[in-house]
C-alpha cells in the first residue's frame, strides 16, 4: 500500500483514508442505477408507496449522496460529487418527459437539491468517524 505523505499547505485532501470506500463507490453505483431504473419505469407498472413523491426523493438523494461522499472523501471529490449528483437528478427529471405516464416536475428537482446537500453534510461528518490517519501524520 502507497504511503500518504502530506505536503505543508497543499495536499492537505490527502490526509486520510476511509476504511471500505470501495465497497462503498460499488453501494453508490447500484444507488444511482436503482434511482435511475425507478425514475424512468412508466407509471402505473410500479406499485405507489406509501408517503410523499418528495420524501421519497429526498431519501433517495440524500442516501445516494451521502453514501457517494464517504466513498469518495477528498474535499474536491466531495464537491464534484454533489455536483454530478445533481445534475444526474435534473436529466432524470428531464427524461422523465418521454416516459409514458410521467412528468418532470420541479418540486421533485427541489427535494433531490435538498436531498444532495443534506446528504453532503452527513457524508462529511461520517468521513471524520470513518476515517484513519495516513501514517505520513502519526
Amino acid at each position: 500500500m502507497a504511503q500518504v505523505r502530506s505536503v505543508s499547505g497543499a495536499g492537505r485532501w490527502m490526509r486520510d483514508r476511509v476504511i471500505g470506500a470501495p465497497v462503498l463507490r460499488l453501494c453508490a453505483l447500484a444507488g444511482a442505477v436503482a434511482i435511475a431504473a425507478l425514475s424512468l419505469i412508466p407509471q402505473g407498472v410500479l406499485i405507489n408507496a406509501a408517503g410523499s413523491d418528495k420524501i421519497h426523493h429526498f431519501l433517495a438523494y440524500g442516501l445516494l449522496t451521502a453514501t457517494a461522499t464517504v466513498a469518495w472523501p477528498h474535499r474536491r471529490s466531495r464537491i464534484i460529487v454533489a455536483a454530478l449528483i445533481v445534475l444526474f437528478g435534473c436529466a432524470l427529471e428531464a427524461m422523465q418527459t418521454a416516459v409514458p405516464g410521467r412528468f418532470a416536475e420541479g418540486l421533485d428537482v427541489a427535494a433531490n437539491i435538498l436531498g444532495v446537500g443534506i446528504g453532503s453534510a452527513i457524508g462529511w461528518a461520517l468521513i471524520r468517524l470513518l476515517t484513519k490517519p495516513s501514517t505520513a501524520e502519526l
